[in-house]
Order: structure tokens, then sequence, then C-alpha cells
């Protein structure tokens, strides 16, 4: 399927395979992956008194370096590779946080409000229950809570799920507003949810049209379900972080080569709105044909200035020239372990599960396997968009059709798991590249006093000879010096590692 290019002026430019090679999409096409994982681990011989001497002294230990942390200057503190975080759950039970960037975080509690709370909780992130794959995601947070165990003499008794997290990422919605409108809603939306919220924005247009955010189904407080549908694009570039996300979409068709342009650029910008709409602009002086269109564009930046309150001039002139890119929508249901308690207990003895693995993690697994029945629970019953909710014998819209069929990987096994690492890597130096230009022309205006214009080289050794010399602070003078920067950099390499490739730079895709 070629997208609504088919109705802009760039169709006229192009030949059938420039049209195939830059706006092929699968219409309608949906993904799903297990977003976010949390699962609490319980430790034989716990207990609320605190009396376990092996456990008093890991405490001991997390303390001491969380004090290090608070009060050492450099913050270079970790803890079997993991980084000492200062910050504890929300709950305030959980007051030391190791963290292991992009891949997970590990909560320990302090004292226990009773024996049945768990001492520690898992934080699994996305990136790593998708480029690992969902078992060695759960092996890698689980081996690295049993080593740190095992040094101070104890050892897993239970892990249980605390949240599962189910998205499904689609094309099949371009108009949101108009799809989940109230009228809509009313005729399609069949939920066992009894409350709901949107929130939306007016669009700065002449016809100042409603623009849908967000729509969420029940009460994220509660400990039992929550449903929430939202712009997965715009959350990614906003929060400037998951640019894997791109090279996913686009491999499996949810997105052609054009919008991933346009999503790259914007990421780059930070900006959803006015990134997407130069982007497009962007796209079109790299590859177009038209001079003179070229020019008016190059004109319409310049004049714009880059703010987002012409954003409605810019996205007037570009209409019927562009299509506008293809939106993708997450339709995501967070479960919790609530609710899989009151699951029939043939939801899980009906699947053929073989256990592979730590005796600890069999239910966790279990669960994992059955996930395809979850799921189909959950879209049938919790939420569905049928075509008239009031009639018993109606079938569901089709794009719901397509996310009830979507095909579930037990594990989300990714052949092509490396690829998705090493885009991710080599996108993330475009983004910090642009990070210190900025940097470096906002140290400079302030150096210098002045807004006038100055070249890169002159700003680079102005700061290169600030950062050199002494500077005093409260009488004492403080210097960069080799010892310091490296205690930095060791602390940012642990940051970074997800992002990192062990293989020789040699071996790195072209």
């Amino acid at each position: 399927m070629l997208n609504s290019v088919c109705r802009s002026k760039i169709f006229e430019e192009l030949t059938e395979e420039e049209k195939k090679e830059w706006f092929s999409l699968k219409e309608k096409a949906v993904r799903h992956h297990v977003d976010s994982l949390y699962y609490s681990v319980y430790i034989s011989d716990d207990n609320m008194n605190n009396s376990d001497e092996r456990i008093l002294k890991l405490l001991s230990r997390l303390k001491e370096l969380k004090d290090q942390k608070i009060n050492a200057r450099d913050d270079n503190i970790d803890f079997f590779g993991l980084d000492v975080v200062l910050h504890g759950s929300i709950s305030g039970v959980y007051v030391y946080c190791l963290e292991l960037p992009e891949y997970f975080d590990i909560y320990i509690a302090q004292n226990l409000p009773n024996d049945n709370t768990p001492r520690i909780h898992v934080q699994i992130r996305t990136q790593s229950l998708i480029v690992e794959g969902l078992k060695e995601a759960v092996l890698h947070s689980f081996n690295t809570v049993s080593e740190i165990l095992d040094t101070y003499g104890l050892s897993v008794k239970d892990v249980v799920e605390n949240r599962i997290d189910y998205a499904f990422h689609t094309n099949a919605i371009q108009k949101p507003s108009e799809m989940f409108a109230d009228e809509k809603l009313n005729k399609h939306l069949d939920t066992s949810f009894v409350d709901g919220l949107k929130h939306f924005y007016l669009k700065r247009s002449k016809d100042k049209m409603i623009e849908l955010d967000y729509l969420a189904l029940g009460n994220r407080k509660s400990n039992h379900l929550f449903f929430r549908i939202y712009d997965k694009g715009k959350e990614v570039i906003q929060m400037n972080y998951k640019a894997f996300f791109f090279k996913i979409w686009e491999a499996n068709g949810l997105i052609s080569r054009y919008d991933r342009f346009c999503y790259e650029y914007a990421y780059e910008m930070k900006s959803a709105n006015t990134g997407l709409l130069l982007g497009r602009i962007e796209w079109y002086l790299m590859y177009g044909s038209d001079r003179e269109l070229k020019s008016k564009l190059r004109h319409l930046v310049e004049t714009c200035n880059i703010r987002s309150d012409n954003n409605p001039r810019i996205e007037s002139f570009i209409k019927g020239v562009l299509p506008p890119v293809t939106k993708i929508l997450n339709f995501e249901y967070e479960t919790r372990r609530s609710w899989y308690k009151r699951q029939e207990d043939w939801l899980l003895n009906c699947t053929r599960y073989v256990h592979e693995g730590p005796e600890a993690l069999r239910h966790l697994f279990q669960v994992l396997y059955a996930r395809p029945h979850y799921i189909n629970r959950l879209t049938t019953d919790v939420v569905c968009f049928m075509e008239d909710r009031t009639d018993p014998d109606s079938k569901p819209l089709d794009f719901w059709r397509r996310i009830q069929r979507c095909k579930i990987d037990r594990w989300h096994y990714l052949a092509i798991s490396k690829p998705y690492s090493t885009y991710s890597r080599q996108f993330d130096k475009k983004r910090m590249k642009t990070r210190l230009l900025n940097t470096v022309a906002s140290l400079s205006i302030m150096l210098n006093d002045s807004t006038n214009e100055r070249e890169l080289g002159s700003d680079m050794w102005d700061i290169i000879g600030m950062i050199n010399d002494n500077d005093v602070y409260d009488g004492n003078v403080r210097t960069l010096s080799n010892v310091r920067y490296r205690n930095l950099r060791r602390r940012k390499a642990r940051q970074m590692r997800a992002l990192v490739s062990d293989e020789d730079p040699g071996e790195e895709e072209q």
C-alpha cells in the first residue's frame, strides 16, 4: 500500500520505483510486544524484623554506598556493575535502587511493613524486553539479583508477577479524534470499565480542530487493570528515547521510509509537532525535484524561525504537497497481580508449558507463556470496539479484529535484534552530536556575553580554554583534572553500556 502520497503533489514527481521505495507500508498493520514487566522477589528466611544477619550485611552495604553517592563529588558509585541511584520507589518502602541503564532497575527495601511484602522489586525496561527477548530479559535481571544474594549467602524463595503491560502498535487509525469522538465511543466501545479520561488540545489553525492526545479507561491507582490509547510516535519524540521503534515499525510495515525520515528528524529536534513538519520539508529539499518549490520551502522555514506558533502557516503551505506522517497509535493494557489472581486456573493449565530455567521463575514464565490466552480475554471482555455495542450479534470493528488476531511470539525472539541495537546506537550518536553543538552555542553566548555570530572552531577553543582554567568556588580553586574527568567518563561508560557494541568497530553495520 502507498500512503496518502497519492493525493500529494510529490506523487507527480516520482517514478513507480521511487514511490515504492519511499512510501510503501502495510495497511492497518499491528505489532505486539510486552512493554513493561515488573516482578517481585522474596528472599528465603526473610522477615519484617530484619533478624537475618546476612540481610543486615546487604542492607548495611547498600546504605554505605548510597551515603557515598550523596556525599561523593564524582558520584562514581556502583554495586555489582549496577549504578547506585539516589531515588527509591514511589511507595517509599524500596529506598535502595540499583540500575542497569536501558535494561532494568532493582529496588530493595530497608524495612518491610509485614512478612508478606517482598524484599526486592524488579522493573524491566522496554528496550531489554524487545532487543534481548522476553525470556532473556527476565533471566538477565534475575541472574543479577541471584548473584547479589548469593554473595551474601542468601537465596531466592519465590518470584511473583507484579505488573505486565501488553502493547499493540498500529497504523490502522489515522484520525483518532474522529474515531474516538464521544458519539463514536458510545456506539462502538464495549468495556468492563466504568470510568475513563480524555485529554485533547486545540490546534492553532483557522478551524481550531480538536486533536486527541490520550484516552484512558479505568483508574491507574487501582491494583487491577488500566487501559490507554495514545500517539506512540509523538511520545518517542518528546520523551527522546526508544528510537529503535522507528526501525522496528518500518521493518514491520507500519511506517514507510519517508515516515522514518521525518520521525528521525523530529527526534533529533525533540519536537513532535514542529519537528515532523520540518522533517517533511527537509525530505523534499533533499529528494524533491521542483527547484521553485524548494526555494519557497527554504524561505518558509527561514521566515517562520522554527517556532511552534508558526506551525499552522507551515502546515497550510505543505498541505497537498507532502503527505502527513503516518501515525502510530499504542493500545496498551496495564495488568497487575490482583487481576491474574482472579483468573480461573484453567487459563494457565490449558497451555502445554514445559519449564526450563530457575525453579523460582516457574510461575512467572508460565504466566508469560499463557500470554495469548490473557490477551484474548483482555481484547474480548475488558475492552472491545464493536460495530454496534448495543447489538448482541455485532462483530468487532475491522481494526480491532486485527488486534485480536495479531501474531504473538511466545518469547519475543528477534532474529534481527542486532540491527536494532546498532541502529539505536548510531542514531543516538547523531542526537548527542546535536546536543553537543547546542551546548557549545549556549555556553559561547554566555562566555562572550554576546549573541553575535561566531564560527564553531572559535567557540570550541574558547570552551576548551575555559575548562582548563582554574575556577574559584567559595574561595576554593577547582580545575577539571584528568582524574576527575576519568571518573566522569567511567560513570558515563556504565550508563551507556546499552548503546555500545562489544564488537570491533570495524565490524559495525555500515
